[in-house]
């Protein structure tokens, strides 16, 4: 085996003992897991610092992390702030981009159990770039830092970051599954529930959350289980959805589970298993098919963590009133016949008002980044910036700026209204004056 001091990092030399296998160009997202959630910190920053997500939330979100790890006071290197750290990661981001992972300057060390022990920065540049690695295998067990850990041990518990956090893992990572128990179940049979689902993995994390409204248990529904046909479709207002909801909500609590569920094999992720699983639950609670849903692939599981983990969506989604406009609701329809990349704009206007269930929209205007060619029943909104004191990236790009209706994203009603109000400064409007006013109460 090759000389560990050319390769290898002095300061984890104590993990670096019962050598098992090397491996080669291999898939650095095999090495992505919740034990070292600090990589997807990483990714975020590398999204940043390439353009893919160029919004400050992410730049900000990688100097908290580093400032309540270490204060970034590194024992393992000469960094001692900040601005060093940030520097010899763009340096690593570059070198892999121009040259690929260099396995003669170094390599990812790992556990027993297929955790990284150093390289954090490395890995989470190599699974952005799409670069394989090479890996040192040691049968040892090294330190976790888990999503608790970060809300306990690190006292972030800023739910836009931890939240950021987990949709960011979920998207990169496709083996991820996402269990939702409905709160018409009994919950004394919980405990015998997550014990199945552990047998088959990892619970992640569990959240609770209250819908608040029919008509947002309605919405949770739609996207629960779109492209199926029983939920219905704008000419019926999907009547099926209406139903189910009915079935899982009213007379209930109200308060919906959300598991992120990782499996400990590939197989047990599959639709096949999940079905398995959840038939075996649904026993449990012998109510049919109205206690427990889960995603069956990744594109669900990242449909679904914008409900469940979005602070803003959860929020407005809450308020949102019951108002049912057709004509947007099949602009919505026909857009995602298209599949146009969602993550490039945000809905602006009366828009954002009809997704709130405020009223009727004349047409359909967002704000989007600046290479982005919106589909043509889609106007621009970008000359509208000047009315706000911000950058359209931010717009864009950043969480707290925008909410999720329907899997897009909508415009924060707070800057829509702050929008209308410096507009109508500029000239009176009538229009946007009746919906400063429906905007200020319905966010009072």
């Amino acid at each position: 085996m090759e000389d560990f001091s050319k390769k290898l990092n002095h300061y984890f030399k104590k993990y670096f003992v019962n050598f098992e296998k090397k491996f080669e160009n291999i898939d650095p997202k095999n090495f992505l897991s919740h034990k070292r959630i600090d990589v997807v910190i990483k990714i975020i920053y590398c999204e940043y610092f390439l353009n893919i997500t160029p919004t400050k939330f992410n730049r900000l979100f990688y100097y908290l992390h580093l400032k309540k790890w270490n204060n970034f006071k590194a024992n393992d290197s000469f960094k001692k702030n900040f601005f060093d750290y940030e520097n010899e990661f763009k340096k690593t981001i570059l070198s892999i981009k121009k040259n690929g992972f260099d396995k003669e300057k170094s390599v990812i060390p790992i556990d027993s159990k297929n955790n990284i022990i150093d390289g954090s920065h490395r890995l989470g540049a190599s699974i952005v770039l799409d670069k394989k690695i090479d890996v040192y295998k040691f049968a040892v067990n090294s330190p976790s830092i888990t999503i608790n850990k970060f809300i306990n041990g690190f006292n972030l518990k800023n739910a836009n970051l931890i939240d950021y956090l987990i949709s960011n893992y979920i998207k990169y990572n496709q083996n991820l599954r996402i269990f939702i128990l409905f709160p018409v179940r009994d919950k004394k049979f919980d405990e015998k529930s997550l014990s199945l689902i552990e047998k088959y993995g990892e619970i992640i994390i569990r959240k609770s959350f209250r819908i608040g409204s029919l008509i947002n248990g309605f919405n949770i529904c739609r996207t629960l289980y779109s492209g199926t046909e029983w939920i219905g479709n704008v000419e019926n207002k999907y009547k099926g959805a209406m139903w189910k909801a009915k079935n899982c909500f009213n007379n209930t609590s109200g308060i919906i589970d959300v598991i992120l569920f990782s499996p400990n094999k590939e197989e047990y992720g599959t639709t096949k298993q999940l079905k398995k699983i959840k038939e075996e639950i649904r026993r449990f609670y012998n109510i049919h098919f109205h206690s427990i849903h889960s995603s069956d692939n990744q594109l669900e599981t990242i449909n679904y963590s914008k409900i469940f983990f979005h602070p803003n969506t959860q929020f407005f989604s809450q308020k949102r009133k019951g108002h049912f406009f057709d004509n947007f609701e099949k602009a919505l329809e026909n857009l995602n016949l298209m599949n146009v990349a969602y993550s490039q704009f945000v809905f602006s206007g009366s828009t954002v008002m009809a997704a709130l269930g405020l009223r009727n929209p004349k047409d359909l205007d967002a704000f989007h980044s600046k290479d982005y060619i919106l589909p043509s029943m889609i106007s621009s909104h970008n000359s509208q910036i000047k009315f706000l004191n911000i950058k359209i990236n931010e717009i864009v790009f950043n969480p707290k700026n925008y909410f999720f209706y329907m899997g897009y994203k909508f415009l924060n009603p707070n800057l829509l209204l702050k929008l209308k109000q410096n507009r109508n400064k500029n000239k009176l409007n009538q229009k946007d004056l009746e919906d400063i006013n429906i905007l200020k109460e319905f966010l009072n």
